[in-house]
């Protein structure tokens, strides 16, 4: 089996891109500034991390250095909880339920749901219905009890 991970790479070509690559065993990957195809393995990897928001910093981080700046993970970290502060723009409760199973990865307990729900000012009953109903149209499935995934 094998580990996938994620990691952040410069293009040698442009040197004016860097990327989060999701490592599913691909050789090739495309500059997402000039278009050149990279070969993975030669390419040099700025860290191995299992998650996405830290591949993400890391990204922030060479992506500032390219273009002679400085940036640090706490004020990323910071910029973040603020962004989570600010409010919404309306958005489907659907969405919204897979966000938060996503964020979990994948494997979210039925009442961080309904509390993460709630905090949004969405009525627990509400949200129940909409969970049965993504059941049944088979874009969440429960692999334990009081556990939903994203199919």
């Amino acid at each position: 089996m094998q580990f996938n991970y994620y990691t952040v790479i410069i293009c040698p070509k442009c040197r004016k891109n860097s990327q989060v690559v999701d490592h599913q065993g691909q050789k090739t990957i495309k500059c997402q500034k000039c278009g050149k195809t990279l070969q993975l393995k030669k390419l040099k990897e700025f860290g191995k991390y299992e998650d996405w928001k830290s591949a993400q910093y890391m990204r922030a981080i060479q992506q500032a250095k390219l273009h002679g700046e400085t940036v640090d993970i706490e004020t990323l970290q910071k910029n973040d909880q603020q962004l989570e502060k600010k409010p919404r723009k309306k958005q489907n409760k659907k969405d919204i339920i897979l966000e938060i199973i996503q964020k979990n990865n994948n494997k979210c307990h039925i009442d961080t749901i309904y509390d993460k729900t709630n905090e949004m000012g969405y009525v627990p009953e509400d949200i129940k219905k909409i969970i049965d109903h993504m059941e049944q149209e088979g874009l969440i499935y429960s692999p334990k009890p009081k556990t939903k995934s994203i199919v």
